[in-house]
């Protein structure tokens, strides 16, 4: 009698165990275009039970303990990501892309420029060009520290009163067409905020002080060459000077690894050296195209 009590009260105490535990079944996927995740380990959290993903995305985890509540998914080049453990039914989870933590890019477009005089502009809107590269440093998932290298083109035209050659006396009704085509290498820093959308593409919203250094540039006077913009002619003060700086604002987006965005630059220091007011400074807005390695 004693052996029969001993017997039952194993088969109750099994039978009770194997009711506090379960097997948790699942599917794991990349997000980005649904395709499976093969060998993405899946550990249930608190305990020593683990597996991996079959070629499907599959995974069954065994004997689960009923006190069990998360597991956690880890793959090579992909964020992990912690679930619940569903009461009953299979998990279905979607993976994203893990951000890199250095990413090399590159940029080009064209400005529209229009020097500021003040609180207003006394120049013409024309256009220039830029291009340069970067590095893209991950902070953590939403912001990033992004400075650069450019080449930049600023261009200024408006029109003044005509003097005659060697005095102050201006020539009555007649104006001259002036053009300035400066070059800069420009080092922005920017401080990105990224907004993620559902397939692993990102809105970015920049904003950071930017410097310049002008390489040299043309100015011309109804359209006859006067000279270096940088260096001046025969001992004459330079018209501009060498260092600009200022804030440069900016909104894209990236779609896989293609770039395509907006940015304004505001100067704030004067570049004028003689010949113009002392406010005189770079304003542009940039239409950029680029790539993301």
């Amino acid at each position: 009698m004693r052996r029969w009590f001993i017997l039952l009260a194993a088969s109750l105490l099994s039978t009770n165990l194997t009711m506090l535990a379960k097997d948790v079944k699942g599917t794991v996927i990349a997000q980005k275009d649904g395709q499976p995740v093969m060998g993405a380990e899946v550990i249930v959290k608190g305990t020593e039970i683990s597996t991996v993903t079959d070629v499907d995305g599959r995974f069954i985890l065994e004997d689960v303990p009923d006190d069990a509540k998360k597991i956690q998914i880890i793959s090579i080049g992909l964020q992990s990501r912690t679930e619940r453990i569903p009461e009953e039914g299979e998990l279905l989870v979607k993976m994203k892309r893990e951000e890199k933590v250095v990413t090399p890019f590159v940029k080009a477009g064209v400005a529209f420029t229009r020097a500021q005089i003040g609180e207003s502009s006394a120049t013409k809107t024309c256009v220039g060009y830029t291009a340069g590269v970067g590095v893209s440093f991950a902070l953590s998932h939403f912001i990033s520290i992004t400075p650069s290298v450019t080449l930049s083109q600023k261009p200024s035209e408006w029109k003044e009163q005509g003097y005659f050659p060697g005095t102050n006396e201006p020539i009555y009704g007649e104006e001259m067409n002036v053009r300035n085509e400066p070059l800069y290498l420009t080092v922005p820093v920017m401080f990105d905020l990224k907004l993620w959308t559902k397939n692993s593409n990102k809105v970015i919203i920049s904003a950071g002080p930017y410097v310049g250094f002008g390489l040299g540039g043309q100015w011309k006077v109804n359209d006859e060459e006067g000279g270096d913009l940088f260096t001046g002619n025969d001992g004459e003060e330079a018209p501009f000077k060498k260092f600009d700086a200022g804030l440069q604002l900016g909104i894209g987006g990236i779609i896989r690894h293609f770039y395509i965005g907006v940015n304004s630059i505001m100067g704030l220091t004067p570049i004028s050296s003689v010949g113009l007011q002392d406010d005189y400074r770079n304003f542009s807005v940039e239409m950029c195209v680029g790539y993301y390695f």
